[in-house]
């Protein structure tokens, strides 16, 4: 069976969506340990590191590292690894960062001595996911990413991270010596500790001022009068943070950095432009205050460069931002299928043999049923026998079309939820959920693409998947229409993929030994059905999926009664008026004589009389099933062209 054949259990828990705040020991250890250093990617972390590296002990205003790539290509889990690997963590008896540094190979000498001089920096890092951290509408506000940053960094001092004007109540007191006094004598006065008093600060008021009274020496009036004005007077500027970084960072070892480790700032930024100014703001004013000591990592689909060629507004120059973020990180999509590969699909050795022989049996006949029209070009098939045995029981293809159908689908916002432009899953999840699903059939299975929807389907909307369930409940589950409508559904934001008869075809093959022509049959029929009963359409020799306002207007428009003799008007109109130009003549080159032709339509003469010599459009209307070889033969025997 095909669960047979991997190295490690299929069905074993791997956390497809990388969380930000998912910081427990096991899950650490598991991301670490289970990590793929991809050729890409180990060039991509040596230039890091050997900036961040070089600029220990020296000022530098480079501090700026921007992660960027498409969906599922592993941002979030690079960043975390990132966060790990320079805050050097230990997790039981094991620091992460020397584990890490075991994963790299040998010839990598210099990653390896890049990253052991990083992890003899001093560091803590800051990790978070921006939108969850910022409050509700938090985007609104221009300042938004600045009120997360001092969020996150009052959090990681131990100050209340849901108001600011409480966690700067706290943070004077512990600058005054009186932080811990404060908090003993609030105990004593309300019963609870400070942590959770706070939760509830208004109710509580007066123990607060009893405290703050008795640790400061001053009245409980003025006491009280302190607490209102620390309220009420409560502001946050870039600079006013970027100071107490730098006051925190003094207090720390020498040349010790801190690292606000961002996950999706690039979706939280969007299109905004003060909220791209506010962060470009930041992380300039950090790499002058904090000379080099306070750095910024972030992810985001888009490249900072592409994030700032978005922004409309020509009030902002947005360039230094583009200085400030040196170490750029682009994942791309061959990043993420090598880490699929290593991960995810690696065979143990002798199942390795066995596919690369089962290859060599199957090459033909595999080159004859998975092809694509010249359009798909770009999408593969089996090329060698050691991609075969590597990627099986995938094809080539499918993991760069289940890339182009997610971005298609998200910028057309199909899916739900918090992230609602990505979906919540990543291509590991989804390939992950696809394998279980065939790991109980044998060898020479061959995982179709309408799986992957099924990997999507709990983050995609509900109402987009309304005709899909229609169809379900009445053509079964299991059917091959219900099939080919998942595939329409997905690849229906795809330009540059034809979804005709050959190409639905082949993203349907689901064995290495397949009879191609009994497939089509019935793929041809099914696309037929589900044409009848509205729930795709089909232009030319393309087949579309229809969205529930694309349904309603196709059923309006069955629904319009038309005489056919309304229709044969309209087409006599094209055909021989705009075509033909009304002409009912012919030229024979030989004799250098004109013959006049009679006009027909289905068989009915539309122009003109009876001629010897005819000629007969035959449309879609006809009551008659004419076959290539009818028309010929009705051609030649009664004498039409």
């Amino acid at each position: 069976m095909i669960k047979d054949i991997f190295k490690k259990d299929i069905k074993r828990t791997i956390e497809g969506v990388i969380k930000a705040d998912n910081l427990s020991d096991e899950a650490i250890f598991q991301e670490v340990d289970e990590y793929v250093i991809t050729n890409d990617l180990s060039k991509k972390l040596d230039e890091f590191f050997e900036i961040y590296s070089s600029t220990i002990g020296k000022p530098t205003e480079s501090i700026g590292v921007w992660i960027s790539g498409f969906f599922g290509s592993g941002k979030s889990h690079l960043l975390k690894i990132l966060s790990y690997i320079l805050s050097n963590q230990r997790i039981h008896s094991d620091l992460i960062g020397e584990l890490f540094i075991q994963k790299i190979g040998q010839e990598d000498f210099e990653l390896k001595n890049n990253i052991q001089k990083a992890l003899k920096v001093p560091a803590h890092s800051i990790l978070f996911n921006i939108d969850q951290k910022a409050e509700n509408n938090g985007k609104n506000s221009d300042d938004a990413i600045l009120t997360v940053f001092m969020k996150v960094f009052n959090e990681m001092r131990g100050y209340y991270p849901k108001f600011g004007y409480i966690a700067k109540f706290e943070s004077d007191l512990d600058k005054q010596g009186l932080f811990e006094d404060f908090k003993s004598k609030f105990k004593a006065h309300s019963g609870e500790n400070w942590e959770t008093g706070r939760e509830t600060i208004h109710l509580e008021i007066d123990s607060v001022a009893q405290a703050l009274s008795e640790v400061k020496g001053i009245s409980i009036e003025s006491a009280s009068d302190t607490i209102d004005k620390y309220e009420e007077n409560y502001s946050l500027s870039i600079e006013e943070f970027a100071n107490e970084v730098k006051e925190y960072i003094s207090k720390q070892e020498p040349n010790y950095r801190l690292i606000f480790c961002v996950d999706e700032v690039g979706q939280f930024i969007g299109d905004n432009t003060k909220l791209m100014l506010n962060l470009q703001t930041i992380v300039e004013t950090l790499a002058t205050v904090c000379k080099g000591q306070a750095w910024v990592v972030v992810t985001s689909q888009s490249a900072v460069s592409d994030l700032v060629a978005n922004q409309k507004s020509t009030e902002f120059d947005f360039s230094k931002i583009m200085g400030r973020f040196k170490v750029k990180l682009n994942l791309t999509s061959q990043n993420a299928n090598e880490v699929i590969q290593k991960r995810l699909l690696d065979k143990k050795e002798d199942s390795y043999t066995d596919l690369v022989s089962l290859f060599g049996k199957v090459q033909n006949s595999l080159k004859s049923i998975i092809h694509f029209s010249d359009r798909e070009k770009r999408y593969k098939s089996y090329s060698t026998s050691d991609e075969f045995a590597t990627i099986y029981p995938f094809v080539p293809y499918q993991m760069d079309l289940f890339q182009s159908c997610i971005m298609g689908l998200s910028r057309n916002n199909s899916f739900q939820g918090k992230h609602q432009s990505i979906g919540e899953r990543s291509m590991l999840d989804v390939v992950q959920n696809v394998t279980i699903k065939v790991s109980e059939d044998s060898i020479g299975t061959i995982a179709t693409f309408d799986r992957f929807f099924d990997g999507l389907s709990s983050t995609i909307r509900g109402e987009l998947q309304a005709q899909i369930n229609q169809a379900i409940n009445s053509l079964g589950a299991n059917s091959i229409e219900v099939k080919i409508l998942k595939i329409l559904f997905m690849v229906k934001y795809v330009k540059e993929f034809n979804p005709n008869i050959d190409n639905i075809t082949t993203l349907l093959v689901n064995s290495v030994e397949l009879d191609i022509s009994d497939l089509k049959k019935r793929v041809t029929h099914a696309l037929t059905v589900l044409i009848e009963q509205v729930f795709i359409q089909r232009i030319g020799d393309i087949y579309e999926f229809l969205t529930d306002v694309e349904k309603d207007i196709e059923n309006e428009i069955k629904e319009i009664s038309i005489e056919q003799r309304e229709v044969t008007a309209e087409l006599v109109k094209w055909i021989y008026d705009d075509i033909l130009k009304s002409s009912n003549k012919v030229r024979f080159d030989f004799n250098k004589q004109d013959y006049i032709f009679a006009r027909k339509i289905d068989d009915t003469l539309v122009k003109g009389k009876d001629e010897e010599l005819t000629l007969n459009i035959i449309t879609p209307l006809t009551s008659d099933d004419y076959s290539s070889e009818r028309l010929f033969g009705k051609s030649i025997g009664d004498r039409d062209v």
